[in-house]
């Protein structure tokens, strides 16, 4: 009996496995007001890479550029916008998106008019979205500078998703918000719990 107990402990421990973890990309482990420009950084267990002067890491008001938008944290910043921002996860399991935040990089001919958000599926399909700047940069003003922008739920099982603007106009992003996909249970395994389990209801009803 205990040794059944035992292996149905086990089933659970498989299963609260399986479950999802929620991150957020933040940008916010970066010392200092700026870094960049950089390649490759990991974050929350994610990988996030461009080329060299594919983005900087960012702090607003703080930043070299006073025009920079702000949020009292630090950001992604890019420095060409048609460089596409890629983001994947470190242990290659398969992610869902859920949202992101997004901004004018500065309010002139060189902020980009909107962000396009292409999702690389597990199986080989992609989806896409696209989300439309406002035109608010106040830097360390009453406005707020950062959008969010809600994914679908088509946005699931991803293995990549990129971020790009149009041309070489720039943008910044923010709070990504991301969580690896519950790794599935194979039905082999339920059913096992379920023979299990339908054990320790015979033993019970023989006593």
């Amino acid at each position: 009996m205990k040794k059944v107990l035992a292996s149905v402990a086990m089933m659970g421990s498989i299963a609260i496995a399986g479950m999802a973890e929620a991150s957020l990309i933040a940008f916010d482990s970066f010392p200092g007001s700026w870094n960049g420009p950089v390649d490759n950084l990991i974050d929350s267990g994610f990988l996030i890479s461009g080329n060299s002067q594919g983005y900087w890491i960012a702090d607003g008001p703080n930043f070299c550029m006073p025009e920079g938008p702000g949020n009292g944290t630090h950001y992604l910043m890019t420095q060409n916008g048609d460089v596409p921002i890629s983001v994947s996860s470190v242990s290659g399991h398969p992610f869902n998106l859920y949202s992101f935040q997004y901004a004018e990089q500065q309010i002139n001919n060189y902020y980009a008019p909107y962000v396009t958000v292409t999702g690389h599926l597990l199986g080989g399909n992609t989806v896409r979205a696209t989300f439309l700047l406002d035109g608010i940069n106040d830097g360390s003003g009453p406005l707020a500078d950062f959008q969010t922008g809600i994914l679908p739920d088509s946005f699931h099982n991803l293995i990549s998703v990129d971020f790009v603007a149009p041309n070489y106009l720039r943008y910044s992003l923010d709070n990504i918000s991301v969580d690896a996909t519950p790794t599935p249970i194979p039905a082999a395994v339920w059913l096992f719990a379920s023979g299990l389990m339908g054990m320790i209801g015979l033993r019970r009803k023989k006593a």
